[in-house]
């Protein structure tokens, strides 16, 4: 997994301005407050909308990036796919940026 130049862990956490309203109008969902209904919308959403695609790691040894920009580049703005740390990294940012308390769990 390749990091961005200046990707710290700091970085990581700081989610794009835009980033948020570009992932809903992706996904087509509004804005709501954090329930469980909600969330749970949120997952099938985004498993029905962005593809799980691990061909650049796989196949084309394509260097990837979890920095936020670069994944908001990727999945939300060239509508890419990704491979997991890269798609569950991007949603635990919107997660963040919806007032969820969610956090990252490397297994």
């Amino acid at each position: 997994m390749a990091w961005s130049r200046n990707m710290t862990w700091d970085s990581y956490y700081c989610i794009p301005k835009d980033y948020k309203d570009l992932y809903l109008t992706k996904l087509g969902v509004k804005k709501e407050k954090p329930t469980i209904e909600y969330l749970n919308y949120l997952i099938r959403k985004n498993i029905e909308t962005i593809p799980f695609k691990n061909l650049d790691v796989t196949d084309l040894h394509t260097p990837v990036s979890i920095d936020p920009i670069c994944l908001q580049e990727k999945i939300l703005k060239k509508n890419r796919g990704g491979f997991c740390f890269e798609l569950n990294g991007a949603f635990y940012l919107l997660l963040k940026s919806l007032g969820f308390d969610a956090w990252m769990c490397q297994c």
